[in-house]
């Protein structure tokens, strides 16, 4: 039996493509669509939907206001269509915790980012949100205050660490969870799936309504009894244990080509020639949308860079300065810089071939080195970059030293 959806958007064009995405596999029926909440109100009425997409900024009343009253008078499974912006992140945190199963990222006007990606992504969560029990959640909401903790800070042994993963209907969950944890008890790691620019404003949500403090986790941070730390959008997360202190090591994408090439070594993906012209064709592709912001945007992305990169912004300008486009073949070794680089190369006016050839030259050294340290170490290549990460400057120190050595035996 399909899953019957009403698509509620002032914006046509995003209705039409809404529709047109949730009707692709067949097991989705688009029974009506909206232009406003008031239309919306009746609409449910008269065709009792499964699932209702909803937009957050519309005429006659806000989405969140529709959303509250919808989920006390009649409790029905929504997924939100926001803008992936902070005001977007904040708008929808909230419209989570009204009750919304989960939400997707809004295409711009232009259609850019992949409608294929989204309409994958918006045809999973309606699917997801389709089994959700909202009227459940609902009632056992107005409960959960008498909830008793779910365990007091004598019952875990020192050193030990709680770990939470959640996926779609997990932002109201994870707040239900951490609410009953007492105040001294372990420290949490959470990964939420969420986009890059939300974990933060996740974690300011979470830390107005726990006991506990509620931080974003950031690299080499040191986990304290009592906090909880949100795993980084878009980013990898390890824990390590060094001199009996836990700490958050935070990685980009090398532990995933890395993983990619063990397990391809093993036969349990594909091929090691796939692997790695994925990992290239997916880096340039993202590389070239980073660039392409920057020389668009301009002035728009120095200020948004200033606000979420200033001390990364500021080592990446004294690079370009000195080294110039090459900046774009190294950038990715270095933790944090790689998107204030490539805008900051676009913002430049840099010729965008000459861009695209160095960069084709970083992605091609970038991806080859992980996906094969993977293939040819296995399991004990992530420990091997750790090592050499955590010893850098003794790494470095080794191999140059073996330079000399080497010059000084051949002038013999």
């Amino acid at each position: 039996m399909s899953i019957r959806v009403l698509v509620v958007d002032d914006s046509a064009l995003i209705r039409n493509v809404l529709s047109a995405a949730l009707v692709k596999d067949g097991d989705i029926e688009v029974v009506g669509t909206a232009e406003d909440p008031i239309v919306a109100r009746r609409k449910i009425k008269e065709l009792n939907p499964d699932v209702v997409t909803l937009d957050i900024e519309m005429p006659n009343m806000n989405g969140l206001e529709f959303l509250s009253k919808l989920m006390r008078l009649r409790p029905i499974p929504v997924v939100m269509v926001s803008t992936l912006t902070h005001k977007g992140a904040s708008e929808t945190m909230l419209a989570l915790e009204l009750g919304a199963v989960d939400f997707v990222g809004k295409p711009g006007h232009d259609l850019a980012g992949g409608i294929d990606a989204f309409g994958d992504d918006v045809r999973t969560k309606v699917r997801a949100a389709a089994q959700s029990d909202v009227r459940g959640a609902a009632m056992r909401a107005s409960v959960a205050t008498q909830e008793k903790p779910i365990l007091s800070a004598g019952d875990v042994p020192p050193g030990s660490l709680i770990a939470i993963g959640a996926s779609t209907g997990g932002v109201d969950a994870i707040r239900n969870v951490l609410s009953r944890l007492p105040a001294g008890c372990p420290p949490v790691v959470v990964t939420q799936h969420m986009p890059a620019n939300f974990t933060e404003r996740f974690a300011e949500r979470l830390n107005q309504q726990v006991a506990l403090n509620v931080v974003e986790a950031r690299d080499r941070m040191v986990f304290e009894n009592g906090h909880v730390y949100i795993a980084k959008g878009g980013f990898q997360m390890r824990i390590e244990n060094t001199l009996n202190q836990l700490k958050c090591r935070i990685f980009e994408g090398e532990l995933g080509l890395m993983l990619a090439g063990w397990l391809a070594s093993e036969g349990r993906v594909f091929s090691y020639p796939h692997i790695l012209a994925v990992a290239i064709v997916g880096a340039l592709i993202g590389d070239m949308v980073l660039y392409s912001l920057g020389r668009v945007f301009g002035r728009s992305m120095e200020k948004w860079l200033l606000q979420h990169y200033r001390e990364k912004q500021r080592k990446v300008e004294m690079w370009f300065r000195r080294w110039g486009a090459w900046v774009v073949v190294f950038e990715r070794l270095v933790y944090g810089t790689h998107i204030p680089a490539l805008l900051t190369v676009g913002m430049s006016g840099f010729a965008f071939p000459r861009f695209l050839l160095f960069d084709i030259i970083g992605v091609v050294l970038w991806a080859s080195t992980f996906v094969t340290i993977g293939f040819c170490f296995g399991r004990d290549a992530i420990h091997i970059i750790l090592f050499a990460q955590r010893n850098l400057p003794w790494v470095l120190f080794v191999i140059f030293m073996l330079i000399i050595y080497k010059k000084m035996r051949k002038s013999l």
